[in-house]
């Protein structure tokens, strides 16, 4: 019997779920705990990890649709197991199509067997480059320097290509001009970012709470281990980084990812402060690989409540 892959409580007065993008396509094999999709809530965003290894089919909402807690997104078969109707659902009309094809328009086939015929077969409005498991800094890195990610071997788990492997690949590729360093500013997001010290073991990524800047760690800074690099983040709107346009916290904690992103693979020791906390748990959620240790200091977002009259008095 397929094994549904449901949408996770994340917080706790989650009701639904956003789906922001899919990593696997309709029909693609993958292994447990591979990544499936990314996941944003009003207060946290995550990516979604396979239970169990199989097939994917029956796909029901695309990126950008909300799902409710605990409802199937997706099934996974079996490699043993024949593919019918997503159960619960009536079977395929005479055309051949079921809700998956509406959702994965490049896996629709007329029957289950051509579906299985190429089962890793990247949707048709998303590029092949794409299907390949890499991270997004790794992505950059590969467009920057005109690299095919197709022609990279992966290093790290479940064969995902990590920023260690692109640069190994411009290496070897003496032709290819050397790539220039990397700027002192997380520039994909235009968040300013701050550097001291330096060290062989994995660096501190201090976050801001709101209404503060980086500056505020100064004094936390003398009591961290010496022999790290520590570096600050400046929200969206506070210290040195521009006013961006933040409707919500799914787009802080986007902002955020892609300045933490261009830092490197890392791993990180995360420590965030009341909305940094928010932040860093966010991070947390959907870079798990790059993170060496979560540190949360009176954060927000881990409850109903806010105080409002607080925040009504600052603004």
């Amino acid at each position: 019997m397929p094994i549904e892959v449901i949408m996770p409580k994340v917080d706790m007065d989650m009701t639904a779920g956003r789906i922001v993008r899919w990593h696997v396509a309709e029909g693609a094999e993958v292994e447990k705990d591979a990544a499936l999709f990314d996941i944003e809530t009003d207060k946290a965003a995550m990516e979604v990890e396979s239970p169990a290894a199989g097939r994917i089919h029956h796909i029901r909402a695309a990126a950008g649709q909300e799902i409710a807690v605990g409802e199937p997104v997706a099934w996974l078969y079996a490699e043993d197991e024949t593919l019918g109707p997503a159960p619960g659902e009536p079977p395929a009309d005479e055309s051949g199509s079921d809700l998956s094809s509406s959702v994965a328009p490049s896996a629709a086939e007329p029957n289950p067997t051509s579906r299985r015929s190429a089962p890793d077969s990247p949707p048709a409005d998303r590029p092949l480059a794409e299907a390949v498991r890499a991270s997004p800094l790794a992505r950059r890195l590969a467009r920057e320097g005109g690299l095919d990610l197709r022609t990279v071997s992966g290093t790290s788990l479940n064969g995902r290509i990590s920023r260690v492997d692109i640069e190994a690949a411009l290496a070897a590729d003496s032709s290819r001009p050397p790539r220039a360093a990397p700027p002192s500013r997380a520039a994909d997001a235009g968040l300013s970012v701050t550097r001291a010290g330096g060290g062989d073991s994995a660096p501190f990524l201090l976050i801001h709470g709101f209404a503060a800047d980086s500056t505020g760690w100064t004094r936390l800074e003398a009591s961290l281990p010496a022999g790290r690099e520590v570096v600050r983040l400046d929200l969206p709107g506070h210290g040195r980084s521009p006013r961006l346009k933040v409707v919500g916290f799914p787009d802080l904690a986007q902002a955020a990812r892609q300045a933490f992103d261009a830092l490197g693979d890392g791993p990180f020791h995360l420590v965030g402060h009341s909305l940094g906390g928010a932040v860093a748990l966010a991070l947390a959620d959907t870079r798990a690989r790059r993170v060496a240790s979560l540190t949360l200091i009176a954060p927000a977002g881990l409850g109903p409540d806010i105080d409002g009259a607080t925040i009504a008095g600052m603004t």
